[in-house]
């Protein structure tokens, strides 16, 4: 639910509230990969690669070890 909310924010280019709704998503459960994915999204569309960078690469591995 938080991962839709935050894409939605996101789409309104709210990115405060979107990072936010990433960012708790991801604490209550990391093993999400899709928040990762999302939040790197954001990352990357706020020009932060490098913080890009680190959530696709903890989406990709939580992402391989679930299959």
């Amino acid at each position: 639910m938080l991962v839709n909310k935050g894409i939605v924010h996101s789409i309104l280019r709210d990115t405060k509230l979107a990072l936010a709704d990433f960012d708790l998503a991801i604490e209550l459960n990391p093993h999400s990969a899709p928040s990762y994915f999302n939040r790197g999204n954001l990352h990357y569309s706020l020009g932060d690669y490098s913080s890009a960078e680190q959530d696709y690469k903890k989406g990709l591995i939580i992402n391989s070890i679930c299959q």
